[in-house]
């Protein structure tokens, strides 16, 4: 998620061996370390998307088995707890980040000696951002006005130093397009944390089940990055060589303490008005949107942005590779987004069992906003890739502001955590989206009417797809079972079949449906 940064053409010496551990001086922007010459870029962003594509395949059936048994194990007020301390410990790992990672993943050329510096640079930060969080772990607890926060905070604590420990063997690995490596460390992660999470909820039920799950989760994360990245960083160099590197970092993290803001102040204050109880809720529904979301737009992501990165002065191509992909993510997660807004009322209790009606309501209006979201959470793709990353951070400082305010004022006038829900997808949907669609066209090869376009189409499809499940909802059975499972399984077939119709109407629609069943054969064969 950064820009390329220039390094001299000559007296480079040392360069990491990001792609396989071999020591390389090609220092030309068809670096053979990233992009082999000759070598397809499409075919290369096409196998790594499948790669990482089924790796997110797994740790969807994974997530959807936690929100669904944890729910059972635990109480609404386990999760509103530990949501509580989830935002504090985000907000300290992305600070002790500083954009490094990604810009790493994009720079054309990196030195031992400057990998190295960043390295120890992170974890500097991580460290002493871990015993900060320890010693204010009793004033956030009195914050929330909860005294078991206090603890789940020291403990969490752990997580942010050990995210330090991979930030940068991740990156390695990212920027050497080694996503088999990638898919291996973060489907053992997920498997094992999940193991952790459901033993300790049967024999402890409480936060600390989720608590051990994030932590075992950091510490397989940080021991396979380091065992399959196979660098070392050694005696860090002059801080000089860095610090174009620090100054992009700046830019980066700037957007991403304003996302912070839009992502985890709504936790903060429905936990500080609401109490855990309420908080739980809104927990559980805004998972449960996110599952058929980050599954696929995070892992496209990772492939996308190096290769963007190396298309950024072939506006065509790059234009092309973009909006290709951004309607196949549309394509596969924008049916899913409809059912969970049409069927929220059935599959709530389905999946989460009794003692969760608050997330029905809660659920349907954040799918209002997650209709657009899988298109707007791909145009940072465009900032960084474009070495825009000061503009990435204004846009960031823009969106946080205008999401707390509507946080603010759906707590304070619409009421609990509905009212959050309610205020925030009407601004992001009415207000937020037309918005960035302007700031980010105004320059590059990807303009504000491609966007619109795009949104445009999407809403056709998924208006077709919320069409049949209003229909097809006039046959629902009663009481529950086998029957009541059937209809949802159907339902989703069903929207997604309307929405891939209503996409083939489309000239461009139909290429993305081929290409995505090009895809699929490929996955079979």
């Amino acid at each position: 998620m950064s820009t390329a940064l220039r390094a001299r053409a000559a007296g480079l010496s040392a360069i990491i061996p990001l792609s396989g551990c071999r020591k390389v001086h090609a220092l030309s922007a068809s670096d053979p370390l990233l992009f082999p010459p000759g070598e397809d870029l499409r075919a290369k962003g096409v196998s790594g998307t499948l790669i990482l594509g089924g790796t997110q395949a797994v740790r969807l059936v994974f997530q959807i088995v936690s929100v669904v048994l944890l729910a059972r194990l635990l109480e609404p007020e386990h999760f509103g707890l530990f949501a509580m301390v989830t935002p504090v410990v985000a907000l300290a790992t992305l600070v002790g980040d500083l954009g490094i990672g990604q810009a790493l993943i994009t720079a054309k050329t990196i030195r031992q000696s400057q990998a190295s510096t960043l390295f120890w640079c992170n974890m500097a930060i991580a460290t002493l951002l871990a015993v900060l969080l320890v010693l204010l772990a009793p004033l956030i607890a009195e914050f929330f006005g909860e005294p078991d926060v206090a603890p789940l905070v020291v403990a969490l604590s752990a997580s942010v130093l050990l995210s330090g420990v991979a930030t940068q063997h991740l990156s390695v690995l990212n920027r050497g397009l080694r996503f088999a490596a990638i898919a291996a460390i973060e489907t053992s992660a997920a498997a094992i944390s999940l193991a952790v999470a459901l033993g300790l909820a049967l024999i402890y039920p409480g936060p600390w089940a989720l608590v051990g799950a994030v932590i075992v989760s950091s510490l397989v994360v940080s021991i396979g990055s380091w065992l399959a990245a196979g660098w070392v960083p050694s005696r860090p160099g002059p801080f000089a060589d860095v610090a174009a590197m620090l100054r992009f970092g700046t830019g980066v993290t700037g957007f991403n303490l304003a996302n912070f803001v839009a992502r985890n102040a709504d936790d903060i204050i429905i936990g500080r008005v609401a109490g855990s109880a309420m908080l739980g809720a809104y927990d559980r529904a805004y998972k449960l949107l996110l599952l058929p979301l980050e599954q696929v737009s995070r892992p496209i992501g990772r492939v996308l942005l190096p290769i963007l990165s190396q298309l950024v002065e072939q506006p065509e191509r790059y234009r092309a590779a973009y909006l290709r992909t951004v309607r196949q993510i549309m394509l596969v997660t924008l049916p899913g987004v409809v059912v969970l807004l049409m069927e929220a009322e059935r599959l709530v209790p389905l999946l989460l069992g009794e003692g969760w009606e608050e997330a029905i309501v809660i659920l349907q209006w954040l799918a209002i906003a997650g209709l657009h979201q899988p298109l707007t959470t791909t145009i940072g793709w465009l900032f960084l890739s474009q070495q825009r990353s000061d503009e990435f951070a204004f846009w960031g400082i823009v969106n946080g502001a205008t999401v707390l305010a509507a946080f603010l004022f759906g707590i304070t006038f619409l009421g609990g955590a509905v009212g959050v829900a309610q205020a925030y997808a009407l601004t992001d949907a009415l207000v937020l989206a037309p918005v960035l669609y302007a700031f980010v066209g105004r320059k590059g090869p990807v303009k504000a009417g491609d966007l619109y376009r795009v949104a445009l189409q999407c809403l056709f499809a998924g208006g077709a797809a919320a069409v049949a499940l209003l229909w097809w909802g006039g046959f629902a059975p009663d009481g529950g079972g086998l029957r009541e499972i059937l209809h949802l399984l159907a339902s989703v077939a069903l929207a997604y079949l309307a929405a891939t119709l209503a996409t083939a109407l489309f000239p461009q629609g139909r290429r993305s449906i081929a290409e995505s069943l090009s895809l699929v054969r490929g996955v079979l064969t």
